[in-house]
């Protein structure tokens, strides 16, 4: 991915896109109950950063939206993580932490960073009290994938912005994965982007493929101007 695709993400017309499709996607499957009290523009912004939670998620692990919205713990005592997922059927977890921004110009600053790596050590010491009860149902998942030899942890730091981190911000994740990886690669980090986010929404857009196979007979082959098949067809069942 490039810079002029991620600074087109960012444009008003993407960032109108990006916003209407997490509205639509995750309305109805995030937990909210905590955001109510909120005026309008005080809950969106909130829901906003829980979706573009559960998109990064989506993007990473593969997984549908309602178990994306699962994983998603933001609010109080969540220990600057907001959002912990484990892929199925591996020991990787992801830690998510998201920043959202109306205007695309979201960022991850050194505060922010330094309370992630603070997230990521309590589940290191397996210190899950300390979190709201929303990481409660994967827990034992965590800590399965936490006591496993083959055990890979991803800081997954989604933005609504173009994603390029500070030299201040870098030194701090590097510093986290040499104190991390001093006995083999355990931790590693990645930026989930406006385009991102973008391009998954269009593919989520993108008609299914027909696939069909057929047998054909008597057949020849062109290559001008484009490679082709003819031929009699019959389909195969």
């Amino acid at each position: 991915m490039d810079d002029t695709e991620r600074r087109n993400a960012t444009t008003p017309i993407r960032r109108h896109q990006i916003r209407a499709a997490l509205l639509k996607q995750y309305a109805g499957l995030i937990y909210d109950d905590d955001l109510k009290s909120y005026d309008q523009h005080g809950y969106e912004q909130r829901f906003m950063s829980r979706a573009l939670t559960a998109a990064a998620i989506r993007a990473v692990t593969g997984c549908d939206r309602r178990t994306a919205c699962l994983s998603v713990i933001d609010g109080e005592l969540d220990q600057g993580i907001d959002g912990v997922a484990v892929t199925e059927g591996t020991q990787e977890v992801w830690l998510a932490q998201a920043k959202w921004s109306d205007e695309g110009k979201g960022k991850f600053n050194t505060d922010a960073a330094h309370k992630f790596i603070h997230g990521l050590r309590l589940i290191e010491q397996r210190s899950y009290d300390r979190f709201n009860d929303r990481l409660d149902p994967i827990v034992a998942r965590v800590n399965s994938a936490m006591h496993d030899a083959r055990l890979k942890v991803t800081l997954v730091i989604a933005v609504m912005g173009t994603g390029v981190l500070s030299d201040e911000v870098v030194a701090v994740l590097e510093d986290a994965r040499k104190e991390f990886n001093g006995l083999g690669p355990v931790l590693d980090y990645r930026v989930v982007n406006a385009a991102h986010v973008l391009r998954q929404d269009q593919e989520d857009l993108a008609p299914v493929p027909v696939r069909v196979t057929v047998r054909m007979t008597n057949w020849l082959k062109r290559n001008t101007p484009l490679v082709a098949y003819q031929g009699t067809g019959q389909q195969h069942r």
